[in-house]
């Protein structure tokens, strides 16, 4: 049997990741057999403008945030739960005045502006409930952290889905009326967890807000410039082509996503470790789990590869023939996980201004390419520019780690070779897989061959503590 308290806590961030952003993927992949192209078109973009709503209304300052400052010692984390969930009840007003404004047009920038309206009005009440989440992360409550994303995102499942087979008039309304009544009860439900354990009262400490907002405002804007990196091709797309290659764009993408969130789930299981290791000025062991962390994502990116192929038949027809561009997607999360890794380095020494100004860099080129490639090759060309943009991302985010930790970063040379690896594995198994038996011997050595790196890391993992 095993034993729970001794697993790895990158496996309960994995299993609270797969749940927490898999949810929403897994709803929509379930609705794209009973809606339109059209109606899913615009439900990845409400997901999209969701997504940037949130960094609106939260500034930053919730599960980034937290998880950082909980490791500085001068700092009081009750005031500082307290100063940020004051300041964001009354920063609000700002959101519901946006959601009036945007609520007088029928359309802005091809998209209804109820779709705007509601990200906004969904974003609001997320933030308490991040902040929980980023108090969890930071205190290592791994168990905790895993059995409240399991209720929340089973909660939001069963609701969409019920809502919407009960009432299938409701369309993309199930899913975005239970993705705010979620966050509504979330939101109650944190606050009532402050007062409980942190004993916070409707109060702002002045020097704390300034020093938060000086942290996280660098990284408002490098999500914004994310949000350029991730999502605004989708809108390109839809009004430049249509929404129906829009639809057909993202359902490749949502696909592509699991790696996302495996990279993150990984990572939030390291940013604990690493922020300690690295005050320790303890190198060798951060590189060694770094190793490893970087061998099981080989791994999980073959096999998932191998696994989307194979259940691509499952899916409804209209999105049955993406394996190639939902590889190609592949690879830019592929130098995503390399592009975190060297990233932490500069949230440590709260370098968020760097991280804004690399991000944007990388966002700026982003959309450059997209205005060009998508003229010319439609969707394939945003995911072409896309990876450009991962690939600039990586390299920046390298540099910039290595001037400010000048010989203690992990060596570039180890995670190119593993990240290249990894995408030639892929590449491999793609012009494999017409030939049956070619594919089986394939996959039977790829995975005798992972499993025995695999073993090999985390012996040395384990005998390292």
């Amino acid at each position: 049997m095993i034993n729970l308290k001794k697993l790895d806590s990158k496996w309960y961030y994995v299993i609270s990741e797969m749940f927490n952003k898999g949810s929403s993927y897994g709803i929509l992949l379930i609705l794209s057999y009973f809606l339109t192209d059209t109606q899913y078109g615009y439900v990845t973009l409400f997901n999209s403008i969701l997504t940037l709503s949130v960094v609106f209304v939260s500034l930053n300052l919730t599960r980034n945030y937290i998880t950082r400052i909980y490791f500085d010692k001068e700092n009081n984390i009750k005031d500082v739960v307290q100063t940020i969930v004051s300041f964001l009840a009354v920063f609000n007003i700002v959101a519901v005045v946006v959601i009036i404004v945007v609520s007088q047009f029928d359309m802005i920038f091809s998209v209804p502006s109820e779709l705007i309206s509601f990200g906004v009005l969904v974003a609001m009440f997320m933030s308490n409930y991040d902040i929980v989440q980023g108090l969890l992360v930071a205190a290592e409550k791994k168990q905790m952290y895993c059995g409240l994303s399991i209720i929340y995102s089973t909660a939001s499942v069963i609701l969409a889905l019920s809502v919407y087979l009960l009432f299938p008039q409701t369309g993309i309304y199930s899913f975005i009326g239970s993705k705010l009544f979620i966050a509504i009860i979330s939101c109650i439900g944190a606050l009532i967890y402050f007062i409980k354990v942190y004993h916070i009262r409707l109060h702002i400490d002045g020097m704390i807000l300034k020093q938060a907002l000086y942290y996280s405002l660098p990284l408002t804007l490098h999500s914004i410039s994310g949000f350029l990196l991730n999502y605004f091709d989708r809108f390109m797309i839809n009004g430049m082509v249509g929404i129906q290659d829009a639809a057909l764009y993202s359902f490749a993408h949502n696909l592509a996503m699991l790696l996302n969130i495996v990279v993150v789930a990984i990572n939030q299981g390291f940013v604990p470790k690493f922020y300690r290791l690295l005050g320790e000025n303890n190198i060798k062991e951060i590189d060694r789990i770094i190793s490893h962390n970087t061998s099981l994502l080989i791994a999980i990116t073959v096999l998932y590869s191998v696994f989307i192929d194979n259940a691509m038949f499952l899916f409804p027809s209209y999105y049955r023939n993406l394996q190639g561009l939902t590889f190609m997607l592949i690879f830019s999360y592929i130098l995503f996980y390399g592009y975190v890794i060297y990233s932490n380095y500069l949230y440590f020494h709260k370098k968020t201004t760097i991280v804004f100004l690399n991000t944007l860099f990388a966002g700026i080129v982003n959309v450059i390419l997209n205005y060009f490639l998508i003229q010319k090759f439609n969707y394939i060309g945003a995911t072409i520019a896309t990876l450009v943009a991962y690939l600039i991302m990586y390299i920046l985010f390298y540099l910039s780690a290595r001037r400010m930790f000048p010989g203690k970063i992990y060596s570039i040379r180890k995670m190119t070779f593993s990240l290249l690896l990894c995408s030639v594995c892929v590449v491999v198994y793609y012009f494999a897989r017409s030939f049956w038996l070619t594919k089986l011997i394939y996959i039977g050595v790829i995975i005798a061959a992972m499993l025995c790196i695999y073993r090999k890391r985390h012996k040395e993992v384990k005998m390292h503590g």
